[in-house]
């Protein structure tokens, strides 16, 4: 039972509702505490904020030092290596991010597990998880395990990785429901950013998350799908977003009304999403075939694995 209190303390005091009065978090699925139980994670502290009596639950939360430093270091160094293959955008096409690069990786449970997954044996070796260090894929498997606990939507096997300049940041959106559903989660890497969740149904509150390096975000529910979440992104007037200003570079963040140990670096978060409806579908499909002793003839993944 300590464990648990610990565990669900951890994964709210890296939550802020100072500019929310009307929310409150939402409780951790059980299978999640189950989840969480299992696995080496740090001590956590006990600063969790006081709950009120409120009428908005938001369901989200962030776990801090998920995975080591030895691990987070290792996973750096590996897609900081693939980053430098990618070309840097000034925009996403969706005018969502500014100044980021990203790419995809084959990396379903037995990929991460075992290095090799059946079900991704026709994607080249670049473009797949299980040649890297054993160290880095045990890391992430934790981090897709805790993701999966959230939902009863499997897990994508393509693993986004994407990479926020010091001067980069996000406009407030919600996840396209077409290519994913269920759940957002993301490790942090390098450098800690404030994630800020906004409901339009609600314009006066805003959730902020301190994602410190090594910590693991999540989003379920209607976090999920009615709240926008975005990074480090203001708003001068009515509907004008930017990133922090220059000097904010060189200035401690700041979250809860305090100060903190963390300054604005290059970002990479590692981003687990549930499957989109058509994949859950297929999925549902093999499921059902399997159990007959058939199989459809391809895998799950998406042509950006390919």
């Amino acid at each position: 039972m300590m464990m648990t209190t610990t565990m669900k303390r951890g994964a709210s005091r890296l939550v802020s509702l100072s500019n929310a009065p009307r929310c409150r978090l939402a409780s951790l699925p059980p299978r999640v505490i189950s989840v969480l139980e299992r696995m080496p994670l740090a001590c956590r502290q006990s600063n969790t904020p006081p709950e009120s009596v409120t009428d908005v639950e938001v369901p989200c939360c962030v776990f801090p030092d998920v995975v080591t430093a030895a691990e987070a270091e290792c996973i750096a160094v590996r897609a900081q290596e693939a980053f430098r293959r990618v070309e840097a955008a000034e925009g996403h096409y969706d005018n969502l991010i500014t100044q980021y690069k990203e790419f995809y990786r084959f990396g379903d449970e037995q990929e991460l597990r075992c290095g090799a997954s059946e079900v991704g044996g026709g994607i080249h070796a670049d473009y797949r998880l299980g040649g890297w260090p054993g160290e880095a894929r045990a890391a992430l498997l934790r981090c897709r395990n805790i993701a999966a606990a959230f939902t009863s939507v499997p897990i994508q096997p393509r693993v986004h990785f994407l990479q926020l300049a010091a001067d980069g940041f996000i406009r407030p959106h919600a996840d396209d429901t077409t290519n994913s559903s269920a759940v957002v989660c993301g490790l942090t890497l390098l450098s800690a950013r404030v994630m800020s969740l906004n409901n339009p149904r609600y314009s006066d509150q805003r959730v902020d998350m301190l994602l410190a390096p090594r910590s693991f975000y999540c989003l379920w529910g209607s976090a999920r799908t009615e709240w926008l979440h975005s990074v480090d992104c203001e708003v001068d007037g009515p509907a004008i977003p930017r990133g922090p200003s220059q000097a904010a570079f060189t200035d401690p963040i700041a979250f809860d009304g305090a100060i903190t140990e963390h300054r604005r670096g290059q970002r990479i978060a590692v981003i687990f999403r549930g499957l989109s409806p058509m994949e859950f579908l297929r999925f549902r499909q093999q499921s059902q075939l399997s159990s007959q002793g058939c199989f459809l003839p391809s895998c799950l993944t998406c042509r950006t694995c390919r």
